[in-house]
């Protein structure tokens, strides 16, 4: 085969390779029809009373290109925030870390944790939102629309992950292999430097899904093997 002809045939191969590539990012597994797709058409019955009768914007729940509640942490926030002045705080004996209190916060204080417990605290309800569609403006739910369940974590976080501390690479939990967190995509994520809830969660997808394309517990890193907890735990 001569040099033009093998050329022509690499060439042909990865282009092949880039349009499966983009095949396969195109259908990954994404927010639409997730338990975070408050819209009409979302993934959530409407006997739990956790999806919109009226509103068929999935973003307009969390999102807002206007009027947006903003700091350094927040993308455009739309959500509003807790007005809880205490959580109770992760405590252990073999916990080297300090935990940060994340009640009271305001929009110049909030961290990423704050962001989710706007919801998963179960104190506000999810169509609470700052600056509501021009285009729809109504976000009707069934009932209080209320996080319910397992997913209502309370404002007792003494038996959840602890979050928003610092991670320091010489505490006994972080990794071996240089002593810091993997970076990357599909891995776990500080946030200056902090553990936050989306250190290891990811509201827009996951990496296991169910047999319909849709998110389970959106994790950044899959829980086979214990590979999440990996990220920071190196025993």
């Amino acid at each position: 085969m001569s040099k033009q002809i093998k050329s022509k045939a690499l060439a042909s191969s990865l282009l092949c390779a880039l349009l499966v590539s983009v095949a396969g990012s195109a259908s990954a597994v994404g927010i639409k029809q997730s338990k975070h797709d408050l819209s009409v058409t979302g993934q959530n019955t409407a006997a739990s009373g956790l999806r919109s009768s009226d509103q068929n914007e999935i973003c307009v729940f969390c999102h807002t290109p206007h009027a947006a509640i903003k700091n350094t942490h927040i993308p455009l926030w739309n959500h509003n925030l807790s007005a809880v002045a205490t959580y109770t705080l992760y405590t252990s004996d073999t916990l080297n870390a300090t935990m940060g209190q994340m009640g009271g916060a305001t929009a110049a204080g909030a961290t990423v944790t704050n962001l989710c417990l706007s919801c998963h605290d179960g104190t506000v309800a999810l169509n609470s939102i700052n600056n509501t569609s021009k285009v729809r403006p109504t976000t009707t739910f069934s009932g209080t629309g209320l996080m319910t369940g397992v997913a209502n974590l309370g404002t007792d976080l003494s038996k959840s992950h602890p979050v928003n501390f610092n991670y320091t690479a010489s505490d006994p939990f972080t990794t071996g292999a240089g002593g810091g967190l993997v970076s990357g995509a599909g891995s776990a994520k500080l946030f200056s430097n902090t553990v936050q809830c989306a250190s290891c969660h990811d509201v827009h997808t996951s990496a296991e899904v169910d047999g319909s394309n849709r998110p389970i517990a959106f994790l950044r890193v899959s829980m086979s093997g214990s590979t999440l907890c990996f990220q920071c735990h190196d025993k």
